[in-house]
Order: structure tokens, then sequence, then C-alpha cells
């Protein structure tokens, strides 16, 4: 799935840090929110094998991500230098990278349940077709083997003199 780009018209200024930082961090979001879209394809026709690459690929533009927010942070006016084209790039590519990010979550929420549920019913399986069956000699033993067993027998005296 092709990832398109917004590409922000940067009008002819001095390349200062912030301006670095910006077209840094848009490049990392927009990576990011198309990397988040191949996920679910990904998840989706089981192609595991791709996935550790592809997950190392994700977290690392994570950490890149977030150590630009740390900068953005540590220096409030750092954007106010910034043409308006490439803050509003910066905004549209934020709120893209909020929507892949919701969609991706969940999506992933759903895979996970499924398989949860699927390795549930394979467990059940198994240990109904384990279990020792309770029979006409052997009434307890699946009470026994299942933990709830409960000694229901008592003693029984019979008094034959009478």
């Amino acid at each position: 799935m092709p990832v398109t780009a917004i590409k922000p018209t940067v009008t002819a200024q001095p390349e200062n840090s912030a301006t670095l930082l910006a077209t840094k961090m848009l490049e990392t979001v927009e990576e990011l929110a198309g990397l988040m879209r191949q996920e679910i394809d990904l998840v989706h026709e089981r192609k595991f094998t791709d996935y550790s690459q592809f997950l190392r690929r994700k977290q690392q533009l994570t950490i890149d991500y977030r150590s630009g927010l740390k900068a953005l942070a540590a220096q409030p006016g750092l954007f106010n230098p910034l043409s308006n084209d490439l803050r509003t790039a910066l905004k549209d590519a934020a709120q893209k990278l909020a929507e892949a990010s919701e969609r991706n979550a969940r999506q992933l929420r759903g895979a996970v349940l499924g398989m949860q549920r699927l390795v549930k019913t394979f467990v059940e399986l198994v240990r109904d077709e384990v279990a020792i069956k309770p029979g006409y000699n052997n009434a307890s033993a699946g009470a026994m083997q299942r933990g709830n067993y409960d000694i229901v027998c008592k003693p029984v005296v019979i008094n034959r003199t009478a």
C-alpha cells in the first residue's frame, strides 16, 4: 500500500532548527501513519514472517516521534517562525496519525480477541477430550479430575438385631 505524503511548500527561508525539526517530524509522522495502515493488512493476511522487521521499523519511528515531541515541549515557541503551509501540513499529519493509530489499535484488539477466543476453544476441546468421563463404575472420577469432588458417602450402620 503506497503512502502518499503531504509535501508542504516551504517558502524560501534559511533552514533553521525549527524548519529542520518540523520537516523531520512531518516525515516521521507520515511514515508512521502509513506503517500503521499497512500493519492491519499484514495481520489480516497473516504475514507474520514479515512482521518482525516491520515492527522494528515502527518502534524506531515511534521513538523518533517521541523525541521530536520532547524537543517541542522543551522549547514551546520553537515553531513560531514556521510558514503557515508547514504548520498546516504538521497539523494534518498529526490528525492522520491519530486516526491511523486509533484504527490500528481497534483492529489489533479485535485480532487479539479473536485469537484468544480461538485458543480458549482449542483448550476446552482438548480438556474435554482428555478428561475422564464419569460412568456407571466410576461416577466421581470426572468430578475428582475437575477439582470439585465432594465426599457424599456417609458411614452407614445396619442393626440386624431388630
